[in-house]
């Protein structure tokens, strides 16, 4: 079988060394000969580095080795990323053959395959930038002493202006630059945390270091738009990539670091013995020629049995933007519960005052439940904080719903509203203009609900700001009291 180059990206804080044993175990696996195998290194701790300089380095380095010529184009070659790397190489694709016009067939990279991928970040992330991150993980050069990589930890922060963006230009910006037709793109991770108790690691639905439910690159973004710009249309639905063009493998027993340890020969801790079938999914993964055999991958890696239930969660991102675009950066998600003979609409969709009115006892009781559940995992991004992000538990929304029908003696709705407070007396956001959104219902097929498990789902809310500090008419005002000059 003939072999092809294959392109090595490590995470942040990690250098190419620890990835050095690719170069044999690509061999022992048809997939590269040693002298085939390229290491990509980047200084992710550097404070002023960030995702554009990564990938502007790529592209220099790249054409320099002779992957790429000057034309953006080159002999076919894989990709195998870890964490972050996952990152760098979207933003250098998105850089170099979307950004300007789509040029993605263009790209030589033919098959992708993504180790744990960061791609929708880390809960760690705002830890590293921290004191105690900083010592553990800074660099300890005289001129960076400390410096853990600020602006890449920005952008690996969950819920970060910088994944936002991302995903817009290359997941959702509808073009076909991950699916099979242009590129073969895999994503491997484990589902087992790191087993050590620290209070900021082993966070729920994660491989101790990256969610689940954000590594693969399905998403899909709904737009609440309570502005005149709405145009009749309040919601809308943008889909990404075609999730059945993409194939995931979630493996038991593998963490975020034994995901690639364990693909070597003799490779680090696996418990529940997956290395040998993360191994033969790694070289299918980066031999694969044909669409069926592609096809044939995916249903396959679907279909390993998982041990844990990291799956079992969704990743919502949510960011808040006034009618010009602005970013809104404080504002409260309220989530109700409510009798369904109180709604006038569905799941997906707005319904009018009446069924704003006071909840009672029951509704309100059960409310608070469901309001707890869906903020247990909330994040409010440290630099911007109009990007939120919360992670739910699908199958316990149904369960907590379910029970509030219960009390209730007739079926019920879980519904989400927004409210922006004043800046000012006269400067404020128009939140009557705001409506209240049906998310779930118990009569309802549970297919209907926007709650889907092993997804990320971005949620753009758009409101009017408007103000009295404008006015126009016939007679000159003349200056306040307040506002003559001393």
């Amino acid at each position: 079988m003939p072999t092809s180059p294959t392109l090595v990206v490590h995470g942040w804080s990690d250098v190419s060394g620890s990835f050095g044993r690719f170069r044999e175990t690509l061999a022992e696996l048809g997939v590269s000969r040693p002298g085939q195998v390229y290491f990509a290194d980047y200084e992710s701790r550097e404070d002023f580095m960030s995702f554009n300089d990564a990938a502007d380095g790529l592209e220099r380095q790249l054409r320099a080795v002779g992957l790429v010529d000057a034309a953006g184009e080159g002999r076919p070659f894989n990709v195998l990323t870890h964490s972050t790397g996952a990152l760098v190489v979207r933003h250098w694709i998105w850089r170099y053959y979307l950004r300007g016009g789509d040029r993605s067939a263009a790209c030589p990279v033919r098959r992708l395959v993504m180790l744990a991928p960061a791609n929708f970040g880390s809960p760690l992330a705002h830890h590293g930038k921290s004191l105690a991150g900083r010592i553990f993980k800074g660099r300890r050069g005289v001129a960076s002493f400390l410096e853990s990589g600020r602006r890449f930890l920005e952008g690996l922060e969950l819920g970060s202006p910088y994944q936002w963006r991302l995903a817009h230009r290359d997941l959702l910006g509808g073009s076909r630059v991950y699916q099979p037709e242009q590129r073969f793109c895999t994503v491997l991770c484990g589902t087992q945390d790191y087993g050590f108790a620290l209070p900021w690691a082993n966070k729920a639905g994660t491989d101790g270091a990256v969610v689940v439910a954000g590594t693969p690159m399905d998403a899909a973004k709904f737009t609440l738009d309570f502005t005149p710009d709405a145009a009749g249309q309040p919601i809308r639905l943008r889909r990404g990539q075609d999730p059945r063009g993409l194939a995931v493998g979630l493996l038991g027993g593998l963490d975020h670091t034994t995901i690639h340890t364990a693909l070597h020969r003799s490779g680090g801790r696996d418990p529940q013995g997956q290395g040998a079938w993360a191994r033969e999914a790694l070289r299918r993964a980066l031999t694969v020629d044909s669409l069926p055999a592609f096809a044939r991958l995916r249903e396959e890696l679907a279909a390993v049995p998982v041990a844990t239930g990291v799956q079992r969660f969704q990743q919502v991102l949510v960011h808040a933007v006034d009618d010009h675009g602005q970013p809104i950066r404080d504002f409260h998600l309220q989530f109700a519960v409510r009798r369904v003979s109180r709604l006038e609409g569905g799941v997906g969709q707005l319904v009018g005052r009446a069924s704003e009115r006071r909840p009672t006892r029951v509704e309100r009781e059960h409310g608070e439940a469901l309001e707890a559940a869906l903020t247990r995992e909330f994040h409010r991004h440290t630099v911007s904080p109009s990007h939120r992000r919360f992670l739910v538990e699908p199958a316990e929304i149904g369960r907590l719903l379910d029970a509030a029908a219960a009390d209730l003696g007739q079926p019920a709705a879980l519904c989400m509203k927004m409210h922006v407070p004043r800046i000012d007396r006269s400067l404020y956001y128009d939140n009557d203009a705001i409506r209240m959104l049906v998310l779930a219902r118990t009569d309802q097929h549970r297919r209907t609900s926007v709650f889907h498990a092993g997804t990320t789902t971005l949620l753009e809310l758009r409101v009017n700001r408007e103000n009295h500090y404008v006015q126009v008419g016939k007679v000159p005002r003349k200056k306040r009291r307040w506002e003559k000059q001393a």
